[in-house]
This record gives structure tokens, sequence and C-alpha cells, in this order.
């Protein structure tokens, strides 16, 4: 019976960090779908530029120098939104599917992985703006007169600085996290357990019975005493990631648990080096 309910809330707190996991993919997914949508928006504009039919408004036609400018800045501008396009699609497409297809502790990694190429996505989106406002100014050089052109560089240089303060100085702090509070995602541990993958914080093997070593004559009381030192062994390593004994301190308890079930004196890593399925343990006589 406590077995039973102990599967179960293990169960239950697997499935209730999940749906909060879902969230987060969620909310990645919908940022993600912005950016795609703008950067596609801006990458027409940058194609727009490079396949327009030039009318000149000035008296001579331009320099090639001017036209090389031009275009490497739209083509600049198309490179970065492009790329953020196929950041945000792939992360829309196979970040939820890792997330809910993939095996134990997936949902977490495409929660790691989203937030982190949620971050450069974002900073190609602003390249790519910054690239077709320089653009614009190199449109007016290549296809005005002096004085338009002169005047078309300070209001987008203008608009590019204000865009640039207002975005650092006003709307970033309002939507700063604390300074103690971290916005990465990080795993959900229960008193170092973490529900999703079935780990201790900071172990790589999953909190699972070690493997049940048998008697040579097959005598159950061997097995149950195995499972009894796993559980000793689990206990020992979750004081120990606690910070509630010192790695020596560990070390003893698991020694004196193995000598205390199995009447050996070997190591807590001969131990687990040699507890392999269905391996005779013969007991010390």
């Amino acid at each position: 019976m406590i077995a039973a309910d102990r599967a179960e809330l293990e169960s239950r707190l697997k499935q209730l960090t999940l749906q909060i996991r879902e969230k987060e993919v969620t909310v990645f997914t919908e940022n993600f779908a912005v950016l795609s949508t703008q950067a596609a928006f801006l990458c027409g504009l940058g194609f727009s530029g490079l396949t327009m039919v030039p009318k000149w408004q000035r008296s001579r036609a331009p320099s090639p120098f001017a036209l090389l400018v031009f275009y490497c800045l739209a083509s600049v501008s198309i490179g970065f939104n492009i790329l953020t396009m196929a950041i945000s699609s792939w992360c829309m497409i196979f970040g939820p599917g890792l997330a809910i297809r993939g095996p134990d502790g997936s949902m977490s990694r495409a929660v790691a992985g989203m937030y982190q190429e949620r971050k450069f996505a974002l900073r190609f989106f602003w390249l790519g703006i910054f690239f077709i406002m320089l653009s614009g100014v190199a449109l007016g050089w290549v296809k005005f007169e002096l004085y338009v052109a002169i005047a078309m560089t300070m209001v987008f240089l203008m608009f590019l600085w204000l865009m640039l303060y207002y975005m650092v100085q006003v709307t970033r702090p309002r939507f700063r996290f604390p300074k103690t509070h971290s916005r990465k995602p990080k795993a959900f541990y229960v008193d170092g357990y973490d529900p999703e993958t079935g780990k201790l914080a900071g172990c790589s093997a999953p909190v699972l019975p070690l493997p049940k070593v048998r008697s040579s004559n097959g005598d159950p009381d061997v097995v149950a005493s195995s499972e009894a030192l796993s559980q000793t062994l689990r206990e020992v390593n979750r004081l120990l990631q606690q910070g509630h004994i010192t790695p020596q301190h560990a070390t003893e308890k698991k020694a004196a648990a193995i000598k205390r079930h199995t009447g050996t004196t070997a190591t807590p890593t001969q131990f687990l080096a040699n507890a392999k399925p269905d391996k005779p343990l013969h007991s010390a006589t």
C-alpha cells in the first residue's frame, strides 16, 4: 500500500511539473510566432528594395558606390530576417515536438533550448531592423537630391537613436526581472528530487532500486536485503546532496550499510561496479 501511494505521489508530481513546463513551451512558441511574422514582413520590404524599378528624383544618376552601399545594406537586412524566420520556424516545429514526444526529461530540454534560441532570434531580429533602417538612409542618397538625402538621414538616425534609447531606458526596465530572481528555466526539485526525470539533483543516474542481486540458491531474503540496501544508499545520497553530511561521512555510511546488508567489506564503488542483475551474492561466512 505504501509503495502504491509513493508511486502515485511521484506520478502526480511529474504531472504537475509537466503542466508548468507546458505553459513555458506555449509562451516561447508564441514569442517565436511574433518574431517570425515581423521578420517575414521586414524581409518582404528588403526584397522590394532590391527589385524596385529605379526612378531617380535627382538631376543625375547615383554613383556606383551609393548603389553598392544601398544594395548591401538591404541584402544584410534580408539575411538577418531570414535567419530569424528560420530559427523561429525550427523552434516552433521541433521544440513542442520534442517536449511532447521525447523521453523523460525532454520537456525541460525543450524549454531550455527554446529559451536559448529565443535570445539569438531576438538579437538577429533587432539587427534586421537596424540594417533595414540604414538601407532607408542609403536609399535617400541613391534616389533623391542632396538636401533631401541629408534630411532623410537625420530623420532616420534620430528615430534609430530614439528607438534604442526608449527600448533600453524605458521599455526594458519595466519588464526586467529582479536581480534576486533568475529568469532562466530551471528544473523543479522537491527536496532534491526531480519529478520529471526521477533523478536526484546533481546525480546522473535515475532514482531507481539497484539491480536486484540474488544468492546462488535464490534466497528471497537476500533480494529483500538488496532492496533495503538500495533504499539506504538513496537516503545517504539525498543527505549528501542537501549538505547534511560530508562526502567522507557519506562514504562511511554506505560502506557500513553494504557490510550490514551483504556481509562484505567492499567499498561503495566496488559494490556498485560488481552489482549486476542476477549476479550471485555470497554472504561472508
